[in-house]
Parts: C-alpha cells; sequence; structure tokens
C-alpha cells in the first residue's frame, strides 16, 4: 500500500491569541566566580588559544540535575550568559553553595589547590539571588511571518505540559499509565516523561524478567514562515538493565526515584532524577586474567554526595548491577539504564510502532484538548526525479554484478582520470586479506595474482599492494595513568608525535602532485581511549599521502567479514572520490537547468578530549553534473577548489582552526559570490545558523539569499542568476517531528516526500535493509492484530521501525521553479550514498562533506 499522508506527532495551538503567562525563577553564576575560577583553568591551559578557555561545568551541572529535582532547565553559564538555572520555585543556596565547591574541587585537579582553595574560601552563598519572572505576550511573529515565541517559553511550556500530565495517569489505547519527570540533557530545551514504575515483561526459555518504561518528550518548535508555533510529541522506549552483565565503560547512567527528601525542603515524588555512572578497573582480575570492573558514581556527584551529607544517601552504585534489576532500599528505587552501545544485548527493541503513536496521539488530544489541537497530516509529494543511471556498486549478495562493472570502471575513472589507482592492504589475519581480495576482485574487475602488483581495470590501472601489519598499528606507548587532564593530555600528544614520526619514516611521502593511495587496514577495536593508535595512524598516514579506511580485527564480528570487506572498499572509494552516479535529474513533463551543479555548504566543528574545541571554519563541496568529480574548496590561504582526496590531505595538515563567526561569514559570502549559474545550493540549519544568521527559521527570507552579518541584502536573481537554496534541519534536538504514514484510519510506513507547507516538506527515507523483519502494527502496549488477522498480546520484543524526517526548506528559487521539484531532488540525494546502500539522513553533497571532519584530529 502507497500511503498518501504522513501524520505527525505534533499539536498546534487552538487559540493563537490566547498564551497563559507563566511565573518562575531564574539564578545566575555569580560573575566574580566564573571570572576568578576561569583564571586559575586559564592557568593550565597555556598551549590552548585563551579565548576559548570555559570553565568543564558539565560534570556540576549533571550533578544538579541528579540531586535537584523539577528544574525547568540547567545550561552552562559563559562568559557573557551566567544565567545557570530555570526552576519553578527557588531552591537553597547553601546546598548550590556546597555543590559548586565539590565540583571546583574535584574536577579543577590541575589548578594549584592552595589558590583554587583561596578562591573557593571567598565565595559565600548570598552571592547566589535567586530572580523571579513572569513570562507574558504569547506568541508574536517574525517579519517572515514565522511564529516568535516569547522569551523562556521553549523552557517553560513543555515544562507546564509535561507537569500537567503527571497530575492524573495516561490512559493509552486502554492502558492505564503513570508518567514521571525527568531531566532532559543540559542546555536542552523541553521536557521529559518517563512511565514509572517501569513495566516488566518475562521472556525466553529461562523466562527471565526484563524491565522497560515509555517516554515522551515534549518540546515547542517553529517551521519557517509557518505563524503557529507548534508541540512536538516524541515518544520511545527507556530500557533498563535487567540481567547480570560484564561490563567496562558501557554503563552510563541511572534513574532514580524516591518518595524521601535527600535535602530538606525539596519533593522528589514526582520526578525521576538521572545520575552518571562511570565503571573502572577495581585492581582486581578475573579467572581469565583480565582486569574486572566496578560501577562507582562520576566524581563530581560522589565528592558532592559527600558533602551534603544527604539525609538518605544514594547506594554504592555497583549495588545497582549487584541487586538487578532494581535496586530498593528505603522506597528508593534505582535502575541503571541500558543504552546501544552496551554489548550485552537486550530482548526489549525500542521504538514504538504506528499502532502505538496513534493511541499515544489519541491520549494527548483529549489530555490537552483545552488549548491544543493535532497538527494535520501531511500530504504525499508526487514528484519523482529519475536518474539517468543506476548505482552500480550496489553487492548482489556477497559480490557485485558483473553485468554493471563498466559503469562502476566508469566511476572510478571519472574521480582518478587515466591515472594509476593505487591501493594498499594491510592485514592482521589471512581472512580479512582474503576477504579484502575478493571483494576487490568483484568490485574492480580484476584477477589477483600472488606475485602481481599492476593491473588493468576498464581504462585505468590498478596497483596493489599486500603487507601484514606492523608496529605502526600497534597500540601508542602511554604510560601516563594519573587523573589530571593535563598529564594525560602531555602524555597523549607525546605518544602520538612518537607514532606519527614513525609512520613518516616507514611510508614514502607523496607529492603534491601525485594521486593519494588508498589503504585498507585491519586493526582492533579494544584499546583504551589514551592509547588507540587510530586518530594517528590516520592523520599521520594522511599526511605523507595515504588515505586509510580501517576495517576491524574482532574475532566476534568474523561471521560479518564479507559484508565489513564490501563496506571498507566502497568507504575506501568514497574516500579517493568515487561517486555511485552522476546527479543529472529529470522530471517528466517539466525542463531542469542543465548542467545543474550541486553544492553543500558546511561547518567542519570538531571538538578535542583535551583542547576544547578544535576546529571551526566552513567549507564547499561541489559535484559536478558531466565530469562527476567531486571537488572542495577550504578557508586557507589558497582558496583553490582541490579534489576531494586532496581535501583530506589537507585537513590532515591543518593546525588547529577555529575561525571566529565573522571571518567565517566572510568565507561563506566569497563562496557565494563564486558559485556558477544553474547552481543548487544545500545547507544544514543546526550547522550554519549560529554563523549565518540568515539560515535561522526567524531570519530566512523567501527567494532572497541574505548574507548580512553586517553585510547587506540582494534579490536572488542580482547575486547570482540560477541559484537555488535549499535548507535541512535534522531531528537533533527534536527539530523535526516523529511521524507514521496513514490512509484514512489505516496505519503503517512509508517513504517518500510530504509537504508541511507550501516551501518546507517532510524527506522520509525506505525503510533500511536491516529493518525487513520490523512488525509495522505490533504493539509494546496493548492487544494488536498481526498480518494473518490474529489478536496478539502486547509484546515488546517486536522489532519496529521508526520513519525518521529530514526537514527539507525550498528557501530560494527562480520565479518559474516549483518548490516541490527541488525537495523532491534534495530527498532524492539521500539516496545516493557509494557506500550505504541505505538512504542516508544527510543529502549527498552534505555528507561527503560531514565525512571530511574523519581527517580533522587533534
Amino acid at each position: 500500500m502507497k500511503y498518501q499522508n504522513l501524520q505527525p506527532l505534533a499539536f498546534q495551538p487552538i487559540n493563537f491569541d490566547s498564551v497563559p503567562a507563566l511565573s518562575y525563577h531564574t539564578l545566575s553564576f555569580p560573575e566574580r566566580w566564573y571570572k576568578e575560577l576561569t583564571e586559575c583553568w586559564k592557568e593550565t591551559r597555556k598551549n590552548k588559544n585563551q579565548a576559548y578557555v570555559s570553565l568543564p561545568v558539565k560534570s556540576l551541572n549533571e550533578s544538579v540535575l541528579a540531586l535537584i529535582p523539577d528544574l525547568v532547565y540547567v545550561k552552562n553559564p559563559t562568559f557573557t550568559d551566567k544565567v545557570w538555572l530555570y526552576s519553578i520555585a527557588p531552591i537553597k543556596t547553601d546546598y548550590l553553595l556546597v555543590m559548586v565547591k565539590a565540583w571546583a574541587i574535584t574536577c579543577l585537579v590541575d589548578v594549584e589547590q592552595d589558590a583554587l582553595q583561596t578562591v573557593l574560601d571567598s565565595f559565600q552563598s548570598n552571592e547566589l539571588r535567586w530572580v523571579y519572572r513572569t513570562l507574558s505576550g504569547g506568541w508574536q511573529q517574525e517579519e517572515n511571518g514565522t511564529a516568535k515565541p516569547a522569551g523562556e517559553y521553549y523552557n517553560l511550556l513543555p515544562y507546564q505540559l509535561a507537569a500537567d500530565l503527571t497530575t492524573q495517569p495516561l490512559v493509552i489505547g486502554g492502558r492505564k499509565m503513570v508518567f514521571k519527570r525527568c531531566p532532559m540533557g543540559i542546555g536542552t530545551s523541553g521536557a521529559e516523561l518517563v512511565s514509572w514504575p517501569p513495566m516488566a515483561y518475562v521472556y525466553g526459555k529461562k523466562k527471565q524478567t526484563y524491565y522497560y518504561s515509555i517516554s515522551l518528550r515534549i518540546t515547542l518548535q517553529t517551521v519557517a514562515f509557518q505563524t503557529n508555533p507548534l508541540i512536538y510529541v516524541h515518544v520511545g522506549v527507556r530500557r533498563y538493565i535487567s540481567q547480570n552483565i560484564s561490563f567496562k565503560g558501557d554503563i552510563k547512567s541511572a534513574f532514580i526515584h524516591t518518595p524521601l527528601s535527600w535535602l530538606p525542603g525539596l519533593v522528589y515524588e514526582n520526578s525521576v532524577q538521572i545520575a552518571r555512572v562511570r565503571s573502572r578497573a577495581n585492581g582486581k582480575v578475573d579467572k581469565d586474567g583480565k582486569k574486572e570492573y566496578e560501577l562507582q558514581w562520576d566524581d563530581t556527584l560522589e565528592a558532592i554526595i559527600n558533602k551534603l551529607n544527604l539525609s538518605n544517601p544514594l547506594p554504592p552504585a555497583q549495588e545497582l548491577l549487584n541487586q538487578l534489576p532494581t535496586y530498593s532500599f528505603q522506597h528508593t528505587e534505582a535502575l541503571l539504564i541500558h543504552s546501544t552501545s552496551i554489548s550485552a544485548a537486550h530482548p526489549i527493541s525500542v521504538g514504538l510502532s504506528a499502532t502505538d503513536k496513534t493511541a499515544i496521539i489519541d491520549t494527548l488530544k483529549q489530555r490537552l484538548s483545552a488549548n491544543w489541537t493535532p497538527l494535520g497530516a501531511y500530504p504525499r509529494i508526487n514528484t519523482q526525479p529519475k536518474l539517468n543511471q543506476k548505482n552500480p556498486f550496489v553487492p548482489v549478495k556477497a559480490l557485485f554484478s558483473e553485468a554493471t562493472l563498466p559503469q562502476r570502471q566508469a566511476r572510478i575513472e571519472d574521480a582518478v582520470g587515466q591515472q594509476t589507482l593505487s591501493l594498499r592492504i594491510i592485514y592482521q589475519k589471512e581472512s580479512t586479506r582474503n576477504a579484502l581480495i575478493r571483494t576487490l576482485e568483484s568490485c574492480l574487475g580484476f584477477s589477483y595474482e600472488p606475485q602481481t602488483e599492476t593491473y588493468k581495470i576498464g581504462k585505468c590501472t590498478l596497483r596493489l599492494h599486500i603487507e601484514q601489519i606492523g608496529a605502526i598499528a600497534s597500540e601508542l606507548d602511554n604510560k601516563e595513568t594519573s587523573k589530571s587532564t593535563l598529564r594525560q593530555r602531555h602524555a597523549y600528544f607525546a605518544a602520538k608525535a612518537t607514532r606519527l614520526e614513525e609512520i613518516r619514516q616507514h611510508l614514502p611521502t607523496l607529492s603534491d602532485d601525485q594521486p593519494a593511495v588508498g589503504v585498507l587496514m585491519e586493526l582492533a577495536n579494544n584499546f583504551d581511549t589514551n592509547k588507540d593508535p587510530k586518530e594517528a595512524l590516520r592523520q599521520g598516514m594522511a599526511r605523507v599521502g595515504y588515505l586509510t579506511q580501517f576495517i576491524s580485527a574482532e574475532a566476534k564480528l568474523e561471521d560479518t567479514l564479507e559484508h565489513r570487506a564490501q563496506r571498507a572498499v566502497l568507504d575506501l572509494l568514497r574516500q579517493l572520490g568515487v561517486l555511485s552516479c552522476k546527479p543529472a535529474f529529470a522530471i517528466k513533463g517539466h525542463s531542469l537547468p542543465t548542467p545543474l551543479h550541486i553544492f553543500g555548504l558546511w561547518i567542519v566543528r570538531q571538538n578535542s578530549r583535551f583542547l576544547g574545541r578544535l576546529a571551526e571554519f566552513p567549507l564547499l563541496l561541489h559535484i559536478h553534473p558531466d565530469t562527476g568529480k567531486i571537488s572542495v574548496k577550504l578557508p586557507n590561504s589558497t582558496n583553490k577548489w582541490v579534489s576531494y582526496a586532496r581535501a583530506q590531505r589537507e585537513l590532515a595538515c591543518m593546525d588547529a582552526c577555529v575561525m571566529e563567526h565573522p571571518t567565517q561569514m566572510n568565507h561563506i559570502r566569497d563562496f557565494l559570490a563564486k558559485l556558477p549559474a544553474n547552481a543548487l545550493l544545500i545547507t544544514h540549519a543546526q550547522k550554519l545558523r549560529g554563523i549565518w544568521k540568515s539560515i535561522a527559521n526567524s531570519k530566512l527570507t523567501l527567494d532572497t539569499v541574505d548574507t548580512r552579518m553586517g553585510g547587506e541584502s540582494g534579490q536572488l536573481g542580482s547575486l547570482n542568476p540560477g541559484l537555488r537554496l535549499v535548507r535541512i534541519r535534522e531531528e537533533g534536538a527534536n527539530e523535526a517531528p516523529q511521524v507514521f504514514a496513514i490512509n484514512e484510519d489505516v496505519v503503517g510506513l512509508s517513504s517518500g516526500v510530504f509537504a508541511m507547507t507550501d516551501r518546507v516538506f517532510a524527506s522520509v527515507g525506505q525503510k533500511p535493509g536491516t529493518a525487513t523483519k520490523a512488525v509495522k502494527n505490533a504493539s509494546k502496549l496493548n492487544s494488536w492484530t498481526d498480518s494473518t488477522g490474529k489478536i496478539q498480546p502486547p509484546n515488546p520484543t517486536k522489532y519496529v521501525w521508526n520513519h525518521r524526517v529530514c526537514e527539507i526548506t525550498v528557501a530560494a528559487i527562480q520565479p518559474e521553479d516549483n518548490p516541490a521539484h527541488w525537495a523532491a531532488i534534495t530527498h532524492e540525494l539521500r539516496s545516493l550514498s557509494l557506500q550505504f546502500n541505505d538512504t542516508t539522513m544527510l543529502p549527498l553533497p552534505l555528507q561527503l562533506a560531514s565525512l571530511l571532519e574523519e581527517y580533522v584530529t587533534e
């Protein structure tokens, strides 16, 4: 069935002018405290750009969220904005003073301790002042017609809605459920509810019990050019570790619920707290001689707990694992949260089906009916752009199709021209070596001979060198075990520098005019973080002209060796600039500009474990429709187009580069001014709007490219004839809605492009190959009907697949254009990845640009 509509889990206000006033309190981090602590911290960060040194307050905020209930919003204070906490009621400042001091002593360990203690002794609780505020004014509109919620509505309105939903149980499809508030992430707007107590499900022959909760995330959002603000509801599943498992660094956090007061005067009963836990070696070894690990509360949280003398102390973190599935003591319950990073499997599947989403939206429709009503369904756009060729790199089982070999060889020729394609295999196990050889033979079209290195593949020459891995791939020689960040940093960089030099001596350096060599390297993935050689190998080899694609050496993945070999080979070809096909589109009955040059504007933004912000700068990627070549323009001294492969080499050689926002904007203006005629420019909202302000919802102007950051605005045609500007927005921070497909009363799954407004579209990719076993109607909450018509009981283990929406805003087009056509072309560009058969979240030019960040290392 082809569904014609997409239903968002979204609500709009019934009365645009009727918004209740909200009251709240804010507390700022005292400016004197921030300044004096920052000066102490800067003394330990001399080799870092001092303008970007900021206090490591994340662990402080995590501890605050763990111990203080019902905070509306917590954010990191900065030099320019010291507001720290938002709360409906003020919290005793004596508690907060103790928390700040315990955090500083624990986290600022590199600071000279006597100097730090002197600073902390001067802090007084009366410097922490709660300020009462009221919020009114409701919804306004930006100049471009986009909704403009006043002030702090993004934080307060979701909190208020969540609070209302906890006053009495929700009846979802006949099942009564109680929900508790739990904290959102630091600096994340919105509110989250989890069903409590967790639900139990008995599974398997051993009749083991597993626990899970339903989660509801509520956020206030706007859509470009749409006058109404919207409430988005994202539903999901919280799974809990229910059986004893072996772990090493996997378990990250725990939910804790208690009716008791840890801190006098605070009410915990209506909320669930989230606390950070870590796994650390306990100095013991098991029977196989491997290190044993145990759970501990985060260092800062542990220090704060000790200083506060909680009236009902938290249990030792290890007890949560020892007393699985739930720790219960004096009415306090605690469960360890299971995440996808944990190697141990969990039978409860993630996500909720369209059936469950329908039941949830019906329940919320009733509970929110006083002020909110569900948003209508998005209709399908039936425009279907056609490509003049298909992707010849799609494997057929274990091999590539021989019939499409000429097309594969042609795409390689597009990338490397008549030059030699040079590849290396560096392996640990014979099985991996053989799998890579078989994959290359099938993909490129040659027969491997052990004594031969040169082969003819179409019009190109292949040079293949194979060697067994050596010492350059061993773990870094880093023996530092101190918790001091300063010592860890020095030791890591010293060990990495040694490895970079070893690589330089091991491999012959290629000249700038020589094409890059592609390397397939088998490497273990179980190194300790500070000894992992992967970054050094990638960077060091790129600096001398070798682009590297790693393939895991782990034995437990042996059964997927052929698949991993295919992915590795295709990803390496992508690094060398090979495309799956030339993106030349046609739409039946309509003329498109030819040739259509496709560009992606991207902001490289990378953080370092030791140096904070490592890189931030713009780049422009170009896909030529005729030649099939990928070119990149970096904001360096030459400011010239270079090949995709060359761009990775240059990025590996760059020092840390953090550009000021005005400088980045100047480069963006330069990029835009030199675009050719008939160009489609695709941009990314979350990446760009902090720099290019006019790309945000509130500033977008129809059919005008506004590059103001102190500059001017001009009509699109006057800037560059034939330019089209498209902006995509990902699901991050819940900015794109959750959806399900619907035809009247029938719900299910679908892919395609659906109109949210006449300029904004929802792009939904096809169900991936990994989701072939997904059951579209399975319910975790209520009885459901299977494909044979039988009634089945609730089953949370049934795998369901959830749509992922990429929001496409067609911001600027030419007078004769149809916005839906450009949304459909952008949607199709999500399906042209070389190394992925499934739809990617990013359109091709942005996906290629984002992968360049692999070569930006510390």
